[in-house]
């Protein structure tokens, strides 16, 4: 094979960023792609500590990055200006979860936060976030 243009590479790479990274459009919402985005990492329990992704949307860069370790959970997400996101973050609680020095409830830019069983759903306008939390394996 001469082509290094092949479905198996593009699969895999779709995979590392709506899955692994989490960057994916919001498909609940009824708008134009990317105008509402949806950022859900899904962790890999210990076999992989980071993992990072962005995407050229037609609003601007969307980011997603994460790392794990000692029980402790960082997620760096870039939302374009004029976007919103629907941030998912799986084994969160409201108690624990901080949006850089402050805790999520109090941060700019964090329009909801509601805690479910799977995890925290934050509804965010567009900016840089910086959240860490606690886990349990």
């Amino acid at each position: 094979m001469n082509s290094f243009n092949h479905y198996a590479y593009g699969a895999i790479g779709e995979w590392m960023y709506r899955y692994l990274a989490g960057v994916d459009m919001d498909m609940e919402e009824n708008e134009p792609a990317y105008k509402k985005i949806l950022i859900q990492p899904h962790f890999a329990a210990g076999r992989l500590q980071s993992a990072a992704a962005t995407l050229e949307s037609p609003y601007g860069m969307i980011e997603s990055s994460w790392e794990e370790s000692s029980g402790e959970r960082r997620v760096q997400v870039k939302i374009p200006v004029n976007t919103a996101a629907r941030i998912i973050l799986p084994g969160a609680t409201l108690a624990g979860l901080t949006e850089g020095p402050v805790h999520v409830q109090q941060a700019d830019g964090i329009i909801s936060a509601v805690e479910a069983d799977e995890g925290v759903t934050l509804t965010a306008g567009s900016g840089n976030y910086s959240f860490c939390y606690t886990f349990g394996e």
